[in-house]
């Protein structure tokens, strides 16, 4: 309120005309979370942070970042057991070319992930159910690999969560790790 005061004559009074604050709060996402900005000026509001680059489609499986990200001030809570799973990359075929170089991701993935959503996000989208899948592999030494099971969007086995299939959090601490082979299709 600002007081202001009228003139009528021989008597003067004070009058109370209210006035927007100049001051802000704004209330996060967060219930506890109370920002105080001060005065309502745009040059003196804090600049959010600029958003980090998201990298290009091929540096990544598709399934690794969420779509659009997070809203701000919004916390994911990430799911208490995971394995890591190395997906190679490109058309790299283990058992053709035992001994040459190749890249890989290497992903932390919840064990409660169903194998057709793990399929799905990995990029196995186009091209069919029967097209869709993983194959495992497993390393012999020497450069030298044994193909394991296989399982496409077509099999029951799709339905099974990663523990169920044996890719626990154990593999690649106690047990040996989990390589994979995506066929998109």
């Amino acid at each position: 309120m600002n007081r202001s005061y009228i003139h009528a004559g021989y008597l003067t009074l004070p009058v109370y005309v209210p006035v927007p604050n100049p001051f802000v709060v704004a209330v996060q996402a967060r219930p506890h979370l109370f920002r105080f900005y001060g005065p309502r000026n745009p040059a003196t509001l804090p600049v959010p942070p600029a958003a980090a680059p998201t990298p290009a489609s091929d540096d990544v499986p598709p399934g690794s970042r969420f779509n659009g990200g997070l809203p701000p001030e919004t916390l994911y809570l990430y799911p208490i057991k995971h394995t890591t799973i190395h997906v190679f990359r490109g058309d790299f075929d283990p058992l053709a070319e035992p001994l040459s170089e190749f890249s890989c991701w290497a992903l932390k993935v919840p064990i409660t992930l169903t194998v057709s959503e793990l399929i799905y996000q990995l990029g196995a989208r186009t091209g069919g159910d029967d097209k869709c899948g993983v194959t495992e592999f497993f390393e012999i030494g020497d450069g030298s690999w044994a193909e394991g099971v296989s399982i496409f969007q077509i099999h029951d086995q799709k339905s099974q969560t990663l523990v169920d299939i044996g890719w626990n959090e154990t593999r690649g601490t106690t047990q040996e790790p989990v390589w994979l082979k995506l066929h998109k299709g």
